[in-house]
């Protein structure tokens, strides 16, 4: 009899993936077991790059051109070449325009010796996870949107102010328009853009991330302050 037992952890949130993450992710490996052989594979655009170990790829990692859309590891806990058969782990990271994947960790094991692995794996994803995550679940300029309709009703309300019906019809055509229009690839590759599925952090992508953080920061002051402004 043999036994196979395949478990997955689903990429719901938004992670930083740097230099100190793999380091930390090997060391997790490593007290599983010594034994290891990397597959890694790189996507940029249209170029994708392999290598053989980890340190190859971290000493390669700064000299990528172009942007990174995703990553694939794969480790097998094996010293053999011959790697059919052994315990292994794939792991994605993805970073292309799409609502319903950003990566996943999958454990194909003969036996549930993984489990302590997967929560040490665990630990480390809540560690590196971004303060802006939640932004990247939701449509953002649709729920600015109907919360600038709501806004507006409730400030006509309080002030008794009425609107005719053509003018109640426009406003409300509008708002619908942009709700639309923010499924558009020109909008949804800028949310990508300030707020990206997953940050990883090599090459040009690190000088991308610092503009993108920068920019979300302006809009933020912004929004608050027309807030304040509103209020007043």
């Amino acid at each position: 009899m043999k036994q196979e037992t395949i478990d997955k952890i689903k990429i719901k949130k938004a992670y930083q993936i740097d230099k100190q993450f793999f380091v930390c992710l090997d060391d997790i490996f490593k007290r599983y077991s010594e034994q290891l052989i990397y597959d890694i594979a790189v996507s940029c655009g249209q170029s994708k790059y392999t290598f053989d170990s980890l340190n190859e790829f971290l000493n390669y990692s700064d000299k990528f051109i172009e942007k990174i859309e995703s990553f694939q590891l794969k480790v097998y806990f094996t010293n053999s070449k011959y790697k059919y058969g052994a315990n292994n782990i794939y792991i994605e990271f993805n970073n292309k325009p799409s609502f319903f994947s950003r990566g996943e960790i999958c454990f194909y094991f003969n036996n549930e010796s993984y489990l302590v692995m997967k929560n040490n794996i665990q630990t480390l994803l809540k560690n590196q996870k971004v303060s802006y995550s939640f932004f990247t679940k939701i449509p953002i300029i649709t729920c600015l949107d109907i919360l600038l309709f709501i806004g507006l009703c409730v400030y006509a309300y309080a002030k008794n102010i009425s609107f005719s019906v053509s003018i109640l019809q426009s406003i409300l055509y509008i708002c619908i328009l942009i709700a639309l229009a923010s499924a558009f690839p020109p909008c949804t590759k800028l949310k990508r853009y300030l707020f990206p599925l997953n940050e990883i952090r090599f090459g040009v992508n690190i000088d991308a991330y610092s503009k993108a953080k920068n920019l979300r920061n302006l809009f933020g002051v912004t929004i608050i302050l027309t807030f304040i402004v509103g209020i007043f």
